[in-house]
């Protein structure tokens, strides 16, 4: 409560801000509100139709109260606007593989290593979803090794590669990679 009064408050001395919109409207979902969340989004989606950036926070508010078909539609505006935005690319690679559509997902994650091949957190996502579904491991090993290789603590990183290792029956290797992960961020 004190928390969504005081987002209330800034938002009204910076109505424009759409962050504070969107930080209001996680507010309300947490809290049970989400027909008053959803109806937050909408009017700011419905204000600035045309701006990426805010058509990926509306995303990304749908995509963490799981309805994702909505996330989806959203991505897939802003992808319509600017269809080379690493961010929408990613989000949208997750929300289809959330959907249970990884092939449309695989498809996306790899147009975005084609705009950033050294992204981590895309090569870690594409392999461990690969790995999960033990389809392409010795690729997908190779992308969670190159995510590591680019950011060694991240302990995601670490997480997915014991994955890909276990399925690749390695589990020594697996075991380490771990045990280093539950010791990161």
């Amino acid at each position: 409560e004190i928390a969504l009064a005081e987002v209330r408050a800034a938002r009204k001395r910076f109505p424009e801000d759409a962050y504070l919109t969107t930080l209001e409207a996680t507010l309300l979902r947490v809290s049970g509100d989400l027909p008053a969340a959803i109806a937050i989004v909408e009017a700011l989606k419905q204000k600035l139709p045309k701006d990426v950036n805010v058509l990926l926070q509306v995303a990304e508010f749908y995509q963490r109260a799981r309805r994702y078909p909505d996330a989806e539609a959203t991505l897939r505006s802003a992808r319509a606007m600017d269809a080379n935005n690493l961010r929408g690319l990613f989000q949208l690679g997750a929300v289809l593989e959330r959907q249970k559509r990884h092939e449309e997902a695989e498809t996306i994650f790899r147009e975005a290593l084609v705009l950033e091949p050294d992204s981590a957190p895309v090569l870690n996502y594409l392999g461990y979803m690969n790995a999960d579904r033990g389809v392409r491991l010795d690729e997908s090993l190779a992308l969670i090794e190159k995510a590591v290789a680019l950011d060694p603590d991240n302990g995601a990183y670490l997480d997915s590669l014991g994955w890909a290792l276990y399925r690749l029956s390695r589990l020594e290797k697996a075991e380490d990679n771990l045990r280093r992960a539950v010791t990161r961020p």
